[in-house]
């Protein structure tokens, strides 16, 4: 809902506007929303809308208007209008009430006006004003006690107006702003604020003359009626005015400027960033008759440290100097050291370059940048701002309008109004080998192509990094690439050997980390920063992180984007956060140097248990009935993810499987073995389903390895459960039998009846696939008996499946179906989707042998969401080839070649050799005659 009382009343439920037609109906509404989330007495109610004398009937009336008021409010009018023990309160939502949301807008002014940050107090104050739609509760008949308020809000929308346009002086936005000032102080002749900012704009818009009436006309306004003199704020201003008299005014004749060339030198092998550089030139090349040229042009380029900021503002500098033709000026503002000169330490020295004699340069900064834009108004002029702090230091250095300024930065500027943002990332893999090769050698690179690849995927594609390695080879001609390269592999020493002469990638790092400073909150980012570099993920979710830090995920994200600014951590979508390969190697350093033992292990419990229990969650809804391990309870700090269907957390699922590896790959590595056991025993259907079999080895591998050290035997068969069916996946049937047979020996020897109903349910799956049907049958049929004996219904529908397959191969077509009809109920009952998938899939594929085309179309048809939503790929591909050969045999080519291509393009992204057979498929329905249905088994 959306309340509105800077103005005419208004409701509305984000889409359409609600009347309330009633002048009655609009107090009881304007009483409340007054006093919004605090119970109103009815009293108060009652003489709002009668007066000091209610009629007999107030109260009764009161609850009228209340029901009205109710459905108004929508279907949860009820609970958002409900009673107190004496009265009622109206319950808003945050961002519902427009005055709570003014408010909220002007305190966050307020706090970036006390630091001087002028484009957020600007951002505010006009979100603010943009809510104003006239006098509070216009059109609301008086209420009692109600003035003070609506005089408060508009006096707050007087405020609004004086920051807005002192952010606008303050940047240098005098344009536009004269007709506006113009207006409030006729409306407000005595309010001294307006009139300084008048004055203002007027002068520095090159009307000095009615500037200097401004201050008469409030000089005698103020003294006539108050019999005061104007205040000092504005005394200034006048001071300033009247002290503007450049030569020129006077009639001198004025030297000729220098011609600045101040441009470091441009790197011979500059590699790479063509793009980059194309957009520069575009930038700052305005067309010919383009308004922007008569603007001062911006570029802001940022990145992390080692990424080739400066290098590439100077390449680009030199690219441009002809079209600058009054000369380039550099500056380094050394951002990043703990003093950095200040903006009028560097205005004075761009004047004195620009030919200003020292005794003229003005002691104030604020007179130095206006002296500063008018020397360099309708100039064309490069200005290189390197390595810049903050938008704070940039904005009084900037020049007026026809010249065009770079400014690199550690830091995003999304303060620097009117600036076109280049934030740098990493260099692709080309362009890392290609300045590689320019530093060391082609035909040295060429000569060890694994070993420069190996060098190359250490550096990360940070230029820096390359530099060095490149650098360190150049100087030591007899090394072999390979040499480098084995002293890279070990991630502990990776920082180490990046290094040479007086130039490191830690010590870049380095500069960055310790710039950092706790959030307002009392977050501090250096700590989240450390602790997410004991987690080696492509990238962490929101949650995910939350849980490592120990944060809510509100204060998470504050303190993550506070990295995110600084350019230590990356967003490459809303709410994920990546870490660049070599920060997270200085990271997991400082987490080391700076963090205890316990606490690095408490950040990597908290981590896995989340992902533990909401991996759990998603299990419950993807395979109901299936057995896993149990896991502890959700830690009330960072609550499990609840989903509310198959499709949201299979999504969680494929989405978060970097995570959950990396999850139990840090938990081994501090001893956390119960968690590095249970994550693979809970995710292997994951990768399994995704055909993601290295992921799954390796996770497999990690949770075997925690198990044994545990000496955990009921572990032990989570984990040999994986590693057979990964040997099964992936063909090797003999692995896969060892490991199956191995889970039910220790089954067996603690007496889990289900557990051993499982191994003989899957051995009977790698008997089958290794043709010996017959014996696959009889374990199965031996399962199912044990199944329905001990009620394992979950057991009952995999044994009846595995008969079924069995029959069908072994030709028994009608036994075949019937099983899987009665593995359909089975999975049906449990709810099962990748079950009811599998099933249905089987009597599709089994109708299909029969040639009933018609019923087996219907099957796989239903079937083939089923397999989507269950995320299983496999079993999707398999689906689609089926209705292929269905819609073969049926005549219809052009419905058989979209299945078939589609089952073909998830074979390939699997990278399974069943991609032939349906490629086989494809040719023959391309040949001049129509195939005659194959044989799909």
């Amino acid at each position: 809902m959306r309340f509105g009382l800077l103005g005419p009343l208004t409701v509305s439920d984000g889409a359409t506007a609600s009347g309330v037609t009633s002048p009655k109906g609009r107090v009881l509404l304007a009483s409340l929303l007054l006093r919004a989330n605090q119970p109103v007495p009815v009293d108060t109610l009652r003489s709002a809308l009668w007066g000091e004398r209610p009629p007999a009937t107030a109260t009764a009336s009161l609850h009228n208007h209340i029901s009205r008021l109710r459905r108004l409010l929508g279907p949860d009018g009820e609970e958002r209008l409900s009673s107190t023990p004496d009265g009622y309160v109206l319950r808003t939502g945050p961002g519902e009430l427009d005055a709570e949301v003014f408010d909220g807008h002007l305190d966050r002014a307020r706090a970036a006006l006390r630091r001087q940050e002028w484009d957020t107090v600007g951002r505010e104050t006009a979100a603010a004003l943009a809510l104003w739609r006239g006098r509070p509760l216009a059109e609301v008949p008086a209420l009692p006690d109600a003035e003070p308020r609506i005089q408060q809000l508009v006096e707050a929308h007087l405020q609004a107006l004086e920051w807005r346009f002192e952010a606008d002086l303050q940047l240098g936005r005098h344009d536009g702003l004269v007709p506006e000032l113009a207006h409030w102080t006729a409306e407000h002749p005595l309010r001294e604020a307006f009139h300084r900012q008048l004055m203002l704009a007027l002068h520095r818009t090159g009307r000095r003359a009615e500037a200097l009436e401004v201050h008469q006309r409030l000089r005698r306004a103020l003294v006539d009626e108050l019999g005061v003199e104007p205040g000092p704020a504005v005394r200034q201003a006048h001071q300033e005015v009247l002290a503007e008299a450049e030569p020129e005014a006077a009639g001198q004749p004025q030297p000729p400027l220098p011609v600045p060339a101040q441009l470091p030198a441009d790197l011979g092998d500059f590699t790479g960033r063509v793009d980059d550089v194309r957009r520069l030139e575009a930038l700052l090349t305005p067309a010919a008759g383009d308004g922007a040229a008569r603007a001062v042009v911006i570029s802001a380029v940022s990145g992390t440290a080692g990424i080739g900021k400066t290098t590439l503002a100077v390449h680009a500098g030199h690219r441009l100097a002809a079209r600058f033709p009054d000369g380039q000026l550099y500056v380094d503002l050394q951002g990043v050291t703990p003093k950095p000169p200040a903006p009028s330490e560097v205005l004075a020295r761009f004047l004195s370059d620009l030919g200003v004699p020292d005794g003229q340069i003005p002691q104030d900064e604020e007179a130095r940048a206006v002296r500063w834009r008018t020397l360099t108004a309708g100039r064309r002029l490069l200005l290189v701002l390197d390595n810049a702090r903050d938008a704070a230091q940039v904005r009084p250095l900037l020049p007026a309008g026809g010249c065009g300024v770079l400014v690199t930065s550690r830091r995003r500027l999304p303060g620097l109004a009117g600036a076109a943002h280049l934030h740098l990332e990493v260099l692709d893999d080309a362009d890392a080998l290609a300045l590689f090769a320019a530093v060391v050698g082609v035909e040295r690179t060429a000569a060890e192509p694994e070993a420069t690849a190996a060098v190359l995927a250490c550096c990360a594609g940070l230029p820096l990094a390359l530099r060095i390695a490149a650098a360190r080879l150049a100087g030591r001609p007899s090394w072999p690439v390979s040499a480098l390269a084995e002293r890279l592999a070990d991630e502990q020493r990776r920082l180490d050997e990046l290094r040479v002469d007086d130039i490191a990638v830690r010590a870049s790092f380095q500069v960055s980390y310790r710039g950092l400073r706790a959030t307002a909150a009392g977050t501090d980012p250096a700590r989240a920063f450390r602790l997410l570099g004991l987690v080696e993920s492509p990238d962490l979710g929101l949650d995910a992180a939350a849980a490592l830090l120990g944060l809510t995920p509100r204060d998470t994200e504050d303190v993550l984007e506070l990295l995110v600014d600084a350019c230590l951590l990356d967003s490459p979508h809303p709410g994920r956060y990546r870490l660049h390969d070599l920060l997270r190697v200085h990271a997991a350093e400082r987490a080391a140097e700076e963090e205890t033992e316990e606490e690095r292990r408490e950040a990597v419990r908290r981590l896995a248990h989340w992902c533990l229990v909401t991996l759990t969650a998603a299990d419950e809804i993807l395979l109901p009935g299936s057995g896993r391990p149990d896991v502890a309870p959700a830690d009330p700090a960072h609550p499990a993810l609840r989903f509310v269907s198959d499709t949201e957390a299979l999504r969680w699922c494929e989405r978060e499987l970097p995570t959950l590896l990396a999850a139990t790959r840090a938990a081994a590595a501090h001893g956390l073995h119960q968690p590095a056991w249970q994550l693979p025993a809970l995710c292997w259907r994951r990768y399994m389903s995704n055909g993601r079999y290295d992921e799954w080895r390796t996770v497999n591998e990690l949770g075997m390895r925690s198990a044994l050290l545990l000496g955990d035997l009921v572990a032990q068969t989570h984990l040999l459960n994986s590693e057979g069916a990964l040997a099964w996946r992936t063909r090797r049937f003999e692995d896969a039998e060892r490991s199956l047979t191995a889970k039910l020996r220790i089954h067996r020897e603690l007496g889990d009846v289900p557990g051993e109903l499982s191994a003989l349910g899957n051995l009977a799956v790698v008997a089958e696939h290794q043709g010996r049907y017959e014996e696959s049958r009889d374990q199965a049929r031996h399962a199912l008996a044990l199944a329905r004996r001990t009620g394992e219904r979950a057991t009952e529908g995999t044994a009846l499946t595995n008969i079924g397959n069995c029959e069908h191969r072994l030709g028994n077509h009608e036994e075949a179906l019937r099983h899987h009809h009665a593995a359909l109920v089975v999975w049906r009952e449990l709810e099962h989707g990748a079950g009811v998938a599998m099933a249905l899939a089987n009597i599709g594929s089994v109708q299909l042998h029969l040639r009933d085309y018609g019923s087996a179309l219907l099957r796989l048809r239903e079937a083939l969401p089923l397999t989507r939503t269950v995320g299983s790929r496999v079993n999707e591909a398999e689906v689609l080839a089926d209705l292929g050969r269905a819609m073969i045999a049926l005549g219809r080519p052009d419905e058989a070649r979209r299945h078939l291509d589609e089952s073909l393009a998830v074979w390939c992204a699997l990278d399974r050799p069943e991609a032939d057979g349906v490629r086989a498929l494809l040719r023959e329905l391309d040949a001049p005659t129509v195939p005659a249905l194959p044989d799909h088994r």
